[in-house]
């Protein structure tokens, strides 16, 4: 905002930049002239105009179901378009543009979210009740690798190479990232010496199944060998006649399923598990390249005994981010375990943890998540004399107010996504909500931490989402947001410029700006607004006007009056005050006395405030700002 008085006495008071988006934090004595009192359904421009948001449209015309839905995520094939999963109540879909379908059905965990993630070609999902499910594109299983339920038979066979020894016998399953752990009850035999033995009835796996592996071990010994690799998943017959030391390798025994988990993540070629029930704090680990294995002793406790539980696991600049209520953890280095082990576990922040973990999204190399404390933070990379960590920056100063007003028992069921060069949190806002109804979208453009004027919020309203994510396809990225109005809808958003068929209610409310010396008067006389709009819009300009603490307002409407062709198009409209002192046909011919200009509009007015509303377009509006412009009188003497 930008006061100019010329040497004619008359002034002109501009609205031209709102870049410096919302604040509901400070005063209008210390507001920023190109800030906010409130705003919604606007966004910001790079010059500072604004800019109706977009709209949402429903992906498919089919619901999960009478629910919420919970989480959504995209799982990709190399060669095939993504699969979008949902979750919503007790089942797990797959969706498309026309339709649904059910892959997993009669969940424990109704109505919880899940975190997603896909580590090589399998898609992982974690609840927290349930065991974690994985995703192959066909079917859906528990994590970790069935075991065969039995053993082979063994019987003496022909003259070999086998001594009149006790040998037993193992089998496992070979999947394409992983073994099984052997069946549980080995088969021994005492072979007459120099014979061979017969195998039969070695166990068949499910479809996942690629392999099987049979281990002995030696005569009389108890350790048990690679005996051979059954390449295939149908045959069931084999003749050991393998001397001893021709055996392979020992078998492993420690190909364990993991615990219950909340949050997963795949870091270093390992799949990382967080929440289990039983031990909040721990964090597990896989074995290299075999994500649904995870060795008893493969795990960290990360803070144990502080009073924190683990909140959310992901990946930033190459380090482990471990997030808990109150605290912020990162693994460094590549090797967790072993002789060579090199990983280390740092405390990076002992203040400030995660709300919850559905609103972590990256922006480049940062990460923005929303802190218990109801604060927005940014977690960057710094780097010190002889190390590199991170640490976490607060974004949400300038909305203190907006974001307190949060529901707190709420706030774990928050969701944020980074999509257009903005962050989007859609929370619950009201202290007794139960679903996430507003959004508060953060401008990444430009975004500096430790610069508050490059800090730019607004707010979305209708934004009923419980869950969120951008999903890339062959028509580039879509951020697809689920339900939080039991309808079982998900919904396209960037699409269009209604809320499926619900028209965008935008306005944007200025401070009150001072408009010089409160001695002389000003008059309002002619308000000039400019735009870019595609055919219809209309919009109204709501004027307040202070006179020594009196508050007056007066709207002024603007519209196109009929169709304006084109897809483009600039507008550039006065609209003059009800008094007018010029003969104008298009205007009521009003004389009035300059004498005593309180007869106009309002005498000593010190104090301006706009609020650009009731927006209707039937496409993309842009508003660029409004100029009121008038003179300057006398003081009134009463």
């Amino acid at each position: 905002m930008a006061l100019t008085i010329n040497n004619d006495k008359s002034f002109l008071l501009d609205f031209l930049d709102f870049r410096g988006g919302l604040n509901t934090r400070d005063l209008d004595t210390i507001i920023k002239d190109n800030e906010l009192s409130d705003v919604s359904n606007f966004n910001y421009d790079k010059r500072g105009a604004l800019k109706v948001r977009p709209g949402f449209a429903k992906f498919g015309n089919t619901a999960l179901g009478s629910y919420d839905v919970m989480s959504v995520g995209g799982y990709y094939r190399v060669g095939e378009d993504v699969e979008i999963i949902a979750t919503g109540s007790t089942v797990v879909a797959t969706v498309t543009s026309s339709g649904k379908s059910n892959i997993k059905t009669g969940l424990t965990g109704d109505g919880n979210m899940f975190d997603m993630h896909q580590f090589m070609n399998h898609y992982y999902m974690a609840n927290g009740e349930d065991e974690t499910l994985v995703y192959d594109g066909t079917n859906v299983t528990d994590i970790g690798y069935t075991i065969p339920a039995s053993g082979v038979t063994a019987v003496e066979g022909d003259a070999g190479v086998l001594e009149n020894k006790v040998y037993q016998y193992h089998v496992t399953y070979y999947y394409a990232d992983g073994q099984s752990n052997s069946n549980a009850t080995p088969t021994s035999i005492t072979p007459s010496a120099n014979k061979k033995v017969n195998l039969s009835a070695i166990p068949t796996g499910g479809a996942t199944v690629t392999q099987r592996r049979l281990y002995r071990t030696e005569g009389g010994g108890s350790t048990f060998a690679l005996l051979t690799t059954i390449n295939d998943n149908t045959t069931t017959v084999y003749v050991d006649n393998i001397a001893d030391a021709a055996l392979g390798a020992d078998m492993d025994t420690d190909n364990d399923a993991p615990p219950v988990f909340n949050f997963i993540v795949n870091h270093k070629g390992r799949l990382w598990g967080l929440g289990d029930p039983d031990n909040p704090s721990r964090l597990y680990y896989s074995k290299s390249l075999q994500p649904e294995s995870f060795p008893s002793t493969n795990y960290w406790d990360v803070g144990r005994d502080d009073g924190n539980i683990g909140k959310g696991l992901t990946v930033s600049l190459g380090l482990l981010v471990i997030f808990k209520n109150y605290s912020t953890w990162i693994i460094s280095g590549d090797i967790p375990t072993g002789a060579t082990a090199d990983m280390e576990l740092i405390n990076a922040n002992p203040k400030i943890g995660l709300a919850s973990f559905a609103t972590m999204a990256h922006d480049g190399n940062d990460l923005i998540f929303l802190s218990p404390n109801r604060g927005v933070q940014m977690l960057s990379r710094v780097i010190l004399a002889s190390t590199e960590t991170l640490d976490v920056d607060p974004l949400s100063d300038k909305i203190d107010t907006t974001v307190e007003g949060l529901a707190e028992d709420y706030l774990q069921y928050a969701c944020g996504e980074v999509f257009g060069n903005k962050y989007h949190l859609f929370v619950p806002s009201g202290e007794s909500q139960t679903e996430n109804n507003i959004g508060l979208i953060l401008d990444l453009r430009g975004l500096e931490p430790e610069d508050e004027d490059t800090i730019r919020w607004t707010k979305y309203t209708n934004m009923i989402f419980a869950c969120c994510r951008v999903i890339y396809d062959s028509s580039g990225d879509r951020l697809l947001c689920g339900t939080n109005d039991t309808t079982g809808f998900i919904w396209d958003f960037g699409s269009g410029v209604s809320d499926n068929g619900i028209t965008i209610s935008a306005h944007a409310t200025t401070k009150n700006h001072a408009v010089g010396d409160f001695a002389s008067d000003k008059t309002m006389r002619q308000l000039a607004t400019y735009g870019r709009a595609s055919e219809d819009w209309a919009f109204t300009i709501r004027l307040f006007t202070d006179s020594r603490g009196t508050v007056t307002q007066d709207t002024y409407d603007f519209s196109t009056v009929s169709a304006v062709a084109g897809d483009d198009v600039l507008w550039d409209t006065f609209a003059f005050d009800k008094y007018m002192w010029d003969s104008n046909s298009a205007y009521t011919n009003v004389i009035t006395n300059f004498i005593k200009p309180k007869l106009l509009t309002q005498s000593k007015v010190n104090l301006v405030k706009a609020k650009i509303e009731s927006v209707t377009a039937n496409q993309q509006f842009t508003f660029y700002g409004a100029v009121i412009k008038g003179f300057i009188g006398n003081a009134y003497i009463y």
